[in-house]
């Protein structure tokens, strides 16, 4: 006998989940920010968990800067972070199958929120100690988020999100702090320990 209705299979409860991803800016015509890093979740129930984030990130400058500061003359100065992380909070609302390949496939949707920290340029710069716009310390965030988990076995699952983290910064290390929008697609694997169990 086979059910319409598969039953969801995986319960996540007190479960570690371990992500490493890569990802991209997709707001900045200007600087294309990259980063590699990883996640580090608890699941204190199935919907919930408690995740740390740390990323390295690296900014490569773009032919659109070349085109600005030819015909606006503009310096076009410039957020540049170095490290990234967080400790967000993981909620999962919404759970769902799809067939593929003649195999059902579980996914879930989350969303994600929390505080951050981000080291920029500004943070510290040991050429110029005098200079109070260059030794602004970590700049506090925030994080906001949302992704999707796509489940292959009871260990791995592919993940996407986007998150959005707020920071404010000195843009160039002059002239008055402003608030950063850094938005990034990531992209990772994520593994389970112990391996889920059917829920």
């Amino acid at each position: 006998r086979v059910k319409s209705v598969a039953k969801k299979r995986y319960n996540k409860k007190f479960h570690v989940e371990l992500t490493p991803h890569a990802g991209m800016s997709l707001n900045d015509a200007f600087f294309q920010k990259f980063n590699l890093g990883g996640e580090l979740a608890f699941h204190l129930a199935d919907p919930v968990a408690v995740v740390g984030r740390f990323d390295y990130y690296f900014v490569q400058t773009t032919e659109n800067v070349r085109t600005a500061k030819r015909a606006l003359r503009s310096q076009l100065p410039v957020t540049k972070p170095k490290y990234g992380g967080g400790l967000d909070l993981k909620w999962t609302p919404v759970y769902g199958k799809a067939s593929l390949f003649n195999s059902i496939v579980q996914f879930d949707l989350f969303l994600v929120a929390g505080a951050s920290v981000v080291i920029t340029q500004t943070s510290s710069n040991a050429t110029d100690a005098t200079n109070p716009l260059l030794n602004q310390g970590p700049h506090p965030g925030l994080d906001l988020g949302v992704g999707q988990r796509y489940h292959i076995n009871d260990l791995l699952a592919v993940q996407w999100n986007l998150l959005e983290t707020l920071y404010p910064d000195t843009p160039g290390g002059s002239g008055p702090s402003q608030l950063q929008h850094l938005m990034s697609f990531n992209l990772g694997l994520s593994f389970f320990l112990p391996p889920l169990r059917a829920d």
